[in-house]
């Protein structure tokens, strides 16, 4: 990835899918900020019966439903993105399903400082998109049963 460039990438979500998490990381020389800083965009089909929406990466809703993506409001702020993480995501339920089709997700190469740790111009990433059914917590309820005995 290099300054001002985008990687663009298309992939078709099945129908009854009900979570999308849509995760972005990447490394960075040492310093007091990001040097080269990457965003994370995602456009989605139509959302029934309203049209299309896009999301940044670590845009969160408010409480309580904060663990949740919050689309970009309609006209778009200048600049949507933020520029202090490494790892940008976006997570975006279904009610109860999230539209099947062609969802695009970019990664955007924003202004890139000078580094004397990197040799290279350009920012390596991984990308990750996963579209599951509901997420469960991973905390025991207090309602299950002891497990049985090991012997």
């Amino acid at each position: 990835m290099a300054t001002g460039r985008i990687a663009r990438y298309e992939f078709t979500l099945p129908p009854d899918t009900r979570l999308l998490r849509v995760t972005l990381v990447w490394t960075d020389p040492p310093g007091n900020g990001i040097v080269k800083n990457l965003n994370l965009r995602l456009t989605t089909p139509p959302f029934p019966p309203g049209p299309a929406r896009t999301y940044v990466g670590n845009r969160w809703q408010a409480a309580p439903n904060a663990q949740f993506s919050d689309p970009l409001p309609t006209p778009a702020p200048t600049s949507p993105f933020e520029s202090i993480h490494t790892v940008e995501q976006i997570v975006i339920p279904g009610a109860p399903t999230l539209p099947a089709g062609v969802y695009v997700v970019e990664v955007i190469g924003g202004p890139f400082g000078p580094s004397v740790f990197q040799q290279f111009p350009g920012q390596h990433f991984s990308l990750v998109f996963t579209g599951s059914g509901l997420e469960w917590p991973l905390v025991r309820p207090a309602a299950l049963p002891a497990p049985l005995p090991f012997f």
